[in-house]
């Protein structure tokens, strides 16, 4: 997500103006998210789930390639793109399949695929000094760290997690996911901008306070037991105990992922991933923070359907 800014001591106790219709756009693109997933459980559409992190992984991808500015950068985003809606179309068609047994071996063959597909297709193309091996470097980070990352999300919904109503309950996981993660990014963004004065990582993000940081684990909790009690007839795994922890480690994780995107954007000197999220800037700086987080609560209901069974 973009670099917030503390408040210095001469600071107003309120938020300037642009400051307050940032986060009320930021809260909107957030929204989008939500309403998409709602939308889909109410409807039962399994395929919109899938369109929605396909979109998010293509526009994503994109937009990493775009940064690099290195030769045959095209064309090495081309082969991503095609691996990536590969790997996500067999992943839909094993949930449609009932998970036959090599589906636990989809990601693990999606990489090798990958890198064996990158470097052949550099033996077809002269080697240009550090920028090949930087590409393919870059190319193969940008594969793990957008398409693997981010299709935990399609895992999750993958997962046997019940149903209310006759409708699967895996949606409400993932919302549970989306509101403590993006709640986390909020909060840091808020309380940051209202009293942040100390610096977190000021050579990585010179915008994050420890302030912000504490308001992000206020907000994460919130919205996690917020969450618990709306849905409690659907989040039947994720106990109040339980929340106590997990809570934590997801909002580490949201923090965590936010650094990451701020250290790529940093190496490559650039201030947001793209434009299109209002308020926000690109698609990677709308989901950095839950590239992070969504492994973490995939093994988290893997290890409680584990241990139930």
């Amino acid at each position: 997500m973009p670099e917030t800014t503390g408040t210095s001591p001469s600071s107003s106790s309120h938020p300037p103006a642009s400051r307050r219709v940032a986060f009320g756009r930021r809260f909107l693109s957030t929204a989008i998210l939500w309403g998409v997933m709602i939308t889909s459980f109410v409807l039962g559409i399994d395929w919109l789930f899938f369109l929605m992190i396909a979109g998010v992984t293509v526009a994503g991808l994109v937009e990493f390639f775009s940064l690099l500015k290195l030769p045959h950068t095209r064309a090495v985003r081309n082969l991503a793109l095609a691996v990536s809606l590969g790997y996500l179309l067999a992943g839909f068609w094993c949930y449609q399949n009932s998970a036959p047994e090599w589906a636990a071996y989809l990601d693990g063959m999606a990489i090798v695929l990958y890198v064996f597909l990158i470097f052949g297709y550099q033996l077809r193309h002269p080697i240009e000094g550090r920028a090949t091996l930087d590409l393919l470097a870059a190319s193969l980070l940008g594969f793990v760290y957008i398409t693997i990352l981010f299709g935990f999300i399609a895992k999750i919904l993958y997962l046997d997690l019940g149903a209310v109503d006759g409708r699967n309950s895996a949606p409400i996981y993932v919302l549970f996911l989306l509101a403590v993660t993006k709640f986390t990014d909020m909060g840091a963004y808020l309380v940051g901008s209202l009293i942040g004065k100390h610096k977190m990582i000021p050579h990585i993000s010179p915008g994050k306070t420890w302030q912000g940081f504490f308001g992000a684990l206020l907000f994460a909790y919130a919205a996690s037991y917020g969450c618990l009690w709306i849905f409690s007839g659907h989040l039947t795994i994720i106990t109040y105990a339980d929340a106590a922890v997990l809570t934590l480690v997801l909002a580490l994780a949201s923090v965590l992922g936010d650094l990451a995107e701020s250290i790529i954007k940093r190496s490559l000197a650039a201030k947001d991933s793209g434009k299109v999220m209002p308020g926000i800037g690109g698609v990677l700086d709308l989901v950095d923070s839950i590239l992070f987080s969504a492994p973490l609560l995939y093994f988290y209901l893997v290890w409680r359907l584990g241990a139930a069974a």
